[in-house]
């Protein structure tokens, strides 16, 4: 069965949609199809937030989370830690820069991640981090221990608001001279 979501996107699968490009199943077994990656790619170009996720977690409250994101280049996620979880990503597709940072915002390691190598990372303990998308987009497989409470989730006071874009700009383009370094060394 299709349906329409507000910005006219057909939803071609049994899923149900969250809130603008997010989607949970509704299947207890999942099998992800490239056409289920494209569609997510052209959510995540589409939307505002130059992203999209599918939950294959039936609900937040599940004990474990497994989520395929895409993240189209410029997205921001602003910097932030999870208090007492793991987090691992497998990319599928694309490439992708981790930056770890101390509690101060001075950058301690740039991960660079590639689907064709260099496609795998693990966050064991609670640390600042955000993700850049080096490519046109990225496709990763990301899985952490649930239920998710928002409140364990800790912005940085250091970095920029989503909203400040003047602000997320200039740090994007500092934040990129430093991956940009790394990637040479």
């Amino acid at each position: 069965m299709q349906r329409q979501l507000k910005d006219k996107l057909e939803i071609p699968f049994n899923w149900h949609a969250e809130s603008g490009c997010i989607f949970y199943v509704k299947d207890e077994i999942i099998i992800f199809t490239d056409a289920m990656k494209h569609f997510l790619i052209s959510c995540a170009s589409q939307h505002p937030k130059k992203e999209a996720r599918l939950c294959a977690h039936l609900t937040p409250d599940n004990h474990l989370h497994e989520m395929i994101i895409v993240h189209s280049k410029g997205n921001y996620i602003p910097p932030h830690k999870h208090l007492n979880k793991i987090e691992s990503f497998h990319l599928i597709e694309g490439q992708l820069a981790v930056v770890i940072f101390n509690d101060c915002g001075e950058v301690k390691q740039i991960i660079h991640l590639d689907s064709k190598k260099d496609f795998y990372y693990r966050l064991q303990e609670s640390m600042f981090h955000t993700v850049v998308p080096l490519s046109e987009y990225v496709v990763f497989h990301e899985v952490t221990n649930g239920p998710f409470f928002l409140e364990e989730k800790r912005e940085a006071k250091w970095a920029p608001k989503k909203n400040d874009l003047e602000e997320v700009n200039n740090y994007q383009r500092k934040l990129m001279k430093k991956i940009s370094v790394s990637l040479i060394q």
